[in-house]
């Protein structure tokens, strides 16, 4: 039998220095892990959560890992806090990309202001990575940072990644990067302190 994923978990997924976290996973069972602890976390802190789920299939899925975990899926359904969105596959032209994300970022933002809610968390996957992830980032970073700034409540955006998409030289970009995470020995772990750990192993 699985653990509960909050006993795997290494340090949280919480990044209170940035609006947007990134991590990278190998298979669907490790995505999964990923969104049930970030969202886990969401929902234990009073913010909104806004799931987005490629199909029914993978919502229903969601739903009961969350169960698993220990997550009254139920009453969070029922209260509108958590919310399960079909999935848009996320778009290459990044003017077209920044403004999907902030038009999602609006949706949430406005049921987290009428909900009442401590805050807003939502994901994304993307794919198609290309040679860089820099200008995705930083497109879609910009497109929800006037409005954070504007309000007096926390956004965070989760970006998934799966690692074989991504290039060698993308890789080493991400691992500049502190607040991206990836899962090792069942424990997520951030990239930079995983790479200083191979270092120091080897």
């Amino acid at each position: 039998m699985r653990k509960n994923i909050a006993e795997d978990s290494g340090p949280s997924l919480k990044a209170p220095q940035s609006h947007q976290i990134s991590a990278v996973y190998e298979d669907a069972e490790g995505l999964i892990e990923l969104l049930v602890t970030y969202f886990k976390e969401g929902l234990e802190g009073g913010e909104y959560c806004l799931w987005v789920s490629p199909d029914k299939l993978a919502a229903e899925g969601a739903k009961s890992e969350l169960m698993k975990a220990g997550v009254d899926v139920e009453h969070y359904l029922t209260s509108s806090q958590l919310e399960f969105l079909p999935a848009n596959p996320l778009l290459e032209d990044l003017t077209l990309l920044a403004s999907a994300v902030k038009e999602l970022a609006e949706k949430g933002y406005g049921n987290t202001l009428s909900g009442g809610f401590s805050g807003f968390r939502t994901n994304f996957e993307i794919k198609n990575t290309g040679n860089s992830l820099k200008p995705c980032l930083e497109t879609c970073g910009k497109a929800i940072e006037t409005m954070a700034l504007e309000k007096n409540k926390s956004i965070t955006l989760l970006y998934t990644i799966p690692l074989e998409e991504l290039s060698g030289r993308v890789l080493l970009e991400l691992m500049e990067e502190s607040n991206v995470f990836a899962k090792r020995k069942g424990k997520l772990e951030s990239l930079r302190i995983l790479e200083e750990k191979n270092r120091a192993e080897k």
